[in-house]
């Protein structure tokens, strides 16, 4: 069973590092930003049914839920999962940064503006 363990965190501290470097560009992530993001990188990397399985089961939570919680909780999971324990809504639409990144309104209009055209491109 450790050795199941291990493979888990394996895969999800890959998933955080990619996450952190989708982070360190976009500064600022919406809700779905974020989720879509997870549910890609899982699909890069899914996991076993004996690895899911174990996972729902000691952490009762889904793996994406458990990087999305991990990366939003003031203390990450994980030294490499993002820091994005900042939350603002803005024209309704979720959005969370790390602590040390200024929102003013521009810089808000800009992500408003690319979660649109997220969701244009994802709803095709």
């Amino acid at each position: 069973m450790e050795d199941l363990e291990s493979k888990i965190f394996e895969k999800i501290n890959q998933i955080y590092k990619e996450l952190r470097k989708f982070a360190d560009l976009n500064k600022i992530i919406s809700r779905i930003e974020l989720r879509e993001k997870i549910k890609d990188l899982l699909q890069k990397s899914p996991f076993t049914t004996e690895e899911l399985n174990f996972f729902e089961k000691k952490y009762e939570s889904s793996p994406l839920n458990y990087i999305f919680l991990g990366s939003i909780k003031e203390i990450p999971d994980s030294i490499n999962a993002p820091s994005l324990i900042e939350q603002k809504n803005y024209r309704d639409i979720t959005f969370y940064h790390g602590h040390t990144f200024a929102t003013d309104d521009e810089t808000m209009e800009k992500a408003v503006q690319r979660v649109y055209n997220f969701k244009k491109e994802r709803c095709r």
